[in-house]
């Protein structure tokens, strides 16, 4: 089972399919026309967006970071990671997505 933040951002475009991905992806089922954003795996980055379908993979799977939002693609992706940072910026004044994310989540903000 994956680690879905749980104030999950959805892009309008797969807002209907929400529920149907996030349970296949959980049972391991291929899901294919989205995409994922996660916290970024690699140390100095905030968010990563990975292609659903690279989930089949076990060493993908079993080390993805926590989930923040799903798209449709990586240009719909990049829309949703806009939004994420205007609301930081709006709420916060600053653009680290990382820090908002986990603040967001522990309802410090």
């Amino acid at each position: 089972m994956l680690n879905w933040y749980p104030k999950l951002y959805v892009s309008d475009a797969v807002r209907s399919r929400k529920n149907r991905i996030i349970s296949q992806l959980d049972e391991g089922k291929p899901v294919t026309g989205c995409v994922l954003i996660t916290f970024a795996s690699a140390a100095g980055d905030m968010l990563d967006i990975v292609p659903a379908q690279y989930l089949s993979q076990e060493a993908v799977y079993s080390r993805l970071p926590q989930v923040v939002g799903i798209a449709r693609d990586r240009g719909d992706a990049m829309e949703q990671i806009r939004i994420m940072t205007e609301e930081s910026l709006r709420v916060t004044g600053s653009a680290d997505l990382r820090q908002f994310l986990t603040r967001r989540k522990a309802g410090q903000i």
